[in-house]
């Protein structure tokens, strides 16, 4: 079984762990911030480990994610992923619940859900309560209309055409290179049909590869499948 590709949680708690280690880890003051955290500099390892355990009260998680967003706003770089590092485990169950119900590469929704935290971070207010809430929240409402909306798209899109499939027996580069010279698909749709449908690539890499968007790649991708559907049956 292919190993699952890297998404950007996964980059996202690399670069999490990369600030807690190292001659200068990022901390925070426990003194400044709560007295259930203790009276010294505590790594924020430690803080995520403190934050995750049942004992964790209101209070405490209120004015750790107060600190937070505090300094996310006024200092992005290290913050803001310190910020995602601590929510990380809420984000990766979010992900891990939603993706049997996406139709496409995970990694695509992984990117929804970690784009939706980090906006509500950037909007929030560092003194409103239950920011921790309101953070997830965002995340599983983006995560959730992601799947909605993918869903309805793979119902309407159209399969590798009947024809070519029967030519995988054979050479199917054969159909696509007369269909590209008679002028049903592009070069560009030439490519995802054949990176996507014969070489079973995932349709986000190979977007990007081709410097295009996800969601033109979709279009692209539905226009050349029914053309060629048209144009074999037709042959």
């Amino acid at each position: 079984m292919p190993e699952r590709q890297r998404s950007c949680l996964d980059l996202t708690e690399e670069q999490f762990h990369l600030l807690s280690r190292g001659s200068r880890p990022v901390t925070v003051d426990g003194r400044l911030i709560s007295r259930e955290l203790p009276a010294r500099r505590v790594g924020l390892q430690e803080l995520r480990v403190t934050m995750l355990k049942r004992r964790a009260g209101d209070r405490l998680t209120d004015a750790v994610w107060s600190h937070l967003v505090r300094m996310a706003g006024t200092e992005p770089d290290p913050w803001v992923i310190a910020a995602a590092g601590m929510m990380l485990p809420g984000l990766k169950s979010i992900a891990a619940r939603m993706r049997g119900c996406y139709p496409y590469d995970t990694c695509d929704l992984d990117s929804e859900i970690l784009e939706a935290f980090l906006h509500e971070l950037r909007r929030l207010a560092p003194d409103r309560p239950g920011l921790h809430i309101q953070l997830y929240q965002a995340a599983w409402r983006r995560g959730w209309q992601t799947c909605r909306r993918e869903a309805r798209r793979a119902s309407r899109c159209v399969p590798l055409p009947e024809g070519l499939a029967d030519h995988r027996s054979g050479n199917p580069d054969i159909p696509l290179a007369r269909a590209l010279l008679d002028g049903v698909i592009t070069a560009e749709q030439a490519t995802l049909v054949c990176r996507v449908h014969l070489d079973s690539a995932q349709r986000g890499d190979v977007a990007r590869q081709l410097g295009m968007g996800r969601d033109r790649a979709r279009r692209e991708l539905a226009i050349a499948t029914r053309g060629l559907s048209v144009y074999l049956a037709a042959a």
